[in-house]
């Protein structure tokens, strides 16, 4: 060090916000210089500057600002003296939860829902610190009311529980845990599929009606188990044609359900018939390789609704107007079911948890 510099001084160091600030000295002249570093919470990369001519209460300042600027609209910023809105605690947590932008759209709608009858029964309540849960046990009261079924208030609460845990997370000393919100008790119901004459009719008027649309995956649904975006979702590289197999795996439009569900399964000669048909048919081949047309996820059940209306008109069959299409994968597991098949297997096939210790981490199911 230079001359005058005094080695022996501690140099400060403290945080501030986000930002941590050292005191530092040039190795010369011995000049004070502070050096302020932070991760900035959009990007996940840290920042480090390098700063002279400023005191101690201006250098907090200096980080007081940097951390307001790093989380302007965007989260918990400490010391905060109110609680966010009910739709920006909402789209935070949706932000925060890693889902895909399909499902983070769908939920946002829901929440939307929940919003707007909130601003109709309680006008003054603005802030999560403000909400009580007697308000939202009072909307699935009226939810129910409605006649909505026990999934469709399940999923209404998803992304409120969701935020509202957030909030009570990052802002403690505002928002309370929110306690058990009681719903009605979930029906039992009878689990309602298509019989084996009804399949063979649906898939051949399919076949003649919509066979590059949802022929195709129909076969798969039904004659495979396969769930509704995994059929629609697969790809011509999933397909191996000689050896007669299918893998269901991630792709850009798709996630499989649970990891479970990444698998390859053998399938039978009427579904590979069926693919190599709609392969051949396929004018336009994406540059990801998908086999059917790209549907939105958010406009997929409704096209099979309409299918399947025309289907019931046509055919004269009004079950095909009142059966869901994801019920052709309760045909397939029915079906394999009185046919014989193991439980153990028709869960590997279907990508379900085994749903014991054995199962789940021990036993091997080969592909063949």
């Amino acid at each position: 060090p230079g001359e005058g510099v005094n080695t022996l001084a501690k140099p400060a160091r403290f945080k501030q916000g986000i930002v941590t600030v050292t005191e530092g000295r040039t190795p010369k002249r011995g000049e004070t210089f502070w050096e302020v570093r932070y991760v900035d919470p959009d990007t996940g990369k840290e920042v480090k500057r390098r700063v002279s001519g400023l005191d101690r209460e201006e250098i907090k300042a200096m980080a007081d600002h940097l951390t307001r600027q790093a989380y302007a609209g965007r989260g918990y910023l400490a010391g905060r003296s109110q609680a966010p809105t009910i739709k920006e605690g909402i789209t935070e947590a949706l932000r925060l939860s890693r889902m895909n932008d399909d499902t983070m759209r769908n939920l946002a709608k829901r929440a939307l829902l929940f919003v707007t009858w909130l601003k109709e029964k309680y006008p003054s309540v603005k802030t999560w610190e403000q909400l009580r849960p007697a308000m939202l046990q009072a909307y699935v009261i009226e939810c129910e009311t409605q006649g909505l079924a026990w999934d469709s208030v399940r999923l209404r609460l998803v992304p409120i529980k969701s935020a509202w845990k957030t909030m009570a997370e990052n802002y403690s000393e505002l928002v309370k845990p929110m306690p058990k919100i009681r719903t009605a008790p979930k029906q039992w119901r009878e689990i309602v599929c298509l019989e084996t004459a009804e399949v063979i009719e649906l898939l051949a008027w399919l076949e003649i009606k919509a066979p590059i649309e949802l022929w195709g995956m129909a076969t798969l649904q039904a004659l495979c188990g396969l769930r509704m975006l995994e059929a629609s979702n697969l790809r011509r590289q999933d397909v191996n044609l000689k050896a007669g197999t299918i893998t269901i795996a991630e792709t850009e439009r798709h996630r499989p359900k649970t990891l479970t569900s990444f698998r390859t399964i053998p399938v039978c000669k009427e579904a590979l018939s069926a693919l190599r048909a709609v392969m051949d048919r396929q004018k336009v081949i994406p540059m990801t390789g998908e086999i059917f047309p790209l549907i939105r996820r958010d406009r997929l059940s409704s096209k099979w609704s309409y299918w399947l209306r025309k289907a019931a008109k046509d055919l004269q069959a009004p079950r095909f107007r009142d059966i869901p299409a994801r019920k052709l994968r309760a045909f397939f597991a029915t079906t394999a079911g009185r046919l014989g098949a193991q439980d153990r297997l028709l869960k590997a096939y279907l990508g379900h948890t085994a749903g014991d210790m054995r199962g789940s981490h021990y036993r091997r199911i080969d592909l063949d």
